[in-house]
C-alpha cells in the first residue's frame, strides 16, 4: 500500500522508457487480460446487453484492508454517482465484489435499483468496462483494468495506479 501514496518507485522504474514501449506494453496487457477476460477473480463469459450510455461503479468488500485508504467509501461513492446521473440519459451500472456478503451493500443496491437510479450487473468486469463512458471505484483493481481499456477512471481512495486516473475525488462534491 505504500505505492498508493508514494509514486517515486513507479517513476524510477519507468524513467527513460519511451512512449512506443509503453504503448506496446499497454497493448500486450489489453490482449492478455481484457481479450482473455482475466481478472483477479474468475469472470463470467456471458454478457448482458446494456443499451444506451452508462457509467460503471465497481464496488469492493467494505472490510477489505485497502478500505482504510478511502476518502469516500464504496456506498457513498455509489449513492453520489447515482444521484448525479439521476434523471439523465446516462445509466449507472453497479457490480458488487464477487465475495461481498454485506447486507448493507445488498440493501443499498436494491434501493437504488428500485428507485431507477442504478442497474445491478453480474457481468464480467471487462464487458462492463468496455461499454462504459467512465469507471468509478474507491481503489479497486478494476480501476487499473479500466486503464488497460483506456477508459476515464475516477477513484475515491489512494491506490497505486492513481497517478494515471482521470480524477481523484476526496469529497462528494468533487
Amino acid at each position: 500500500s505504500s505505492l498508493a501514496r508514494d509514486f517515486s518507485g513507479i517513476q524510477r522504474a519507468t524513467e527513460g522508457i519511451n512512449i512506443t514501449k509503453l504503448r506496446i506494453n499497454q497493448r500486450e496487457m489489453y490482449e492478455q487480460y481484457v481479450l482473455g477476460n482475466l481478472s483477479k477473480y474468475a469472470q463470467p463469459e456471458e454478457k448482458s446487453e446494456i443499451s444506451g450510455k452508462y457509467v460503471f461503479v465497481a464496488l469492493q468488500i467494505p472490510t477489505d484492508v485497502v478500505s482504510n485508504l478511502a476518502w469516500l467509501d464504496g456506498l457513498e461513492l455509489l449513492r453520489t454517482v447515482a444521484d448525479f446521473y439521476a434523471g439523465s440519459k446516462t445509466q449507472v451500472v453497479v457490480k458488487r465484489h464477487p465475495y461481498c456478503t454485506s447486507m448493507s451493500v445488498q440493501a443499498a443496491i436494491g434501493e437504488l435499483v428500485a428507485a431507477g437510479k442504478a442497474k445491478n450487473s453480474i457481468d464480467s468486469v471487462h464487458a462492463l468496462i468496455e461499454g462504459a463512458d467512465a469507471v468509478f471505484t474507491v481503489n479497486s483493481g478494476v480501476g487499473l483494468e479500466s486503464l488497460m481499456h483506456l477508459k476515464p477512471v475516477v477513484v475515491t481512495g489512494d491506490c497505486d495506479y492513481r497517478y494515471g486516473v482521470a480524477a481523484a475525488a476526496k469529497t462528494t462534491q468533487e
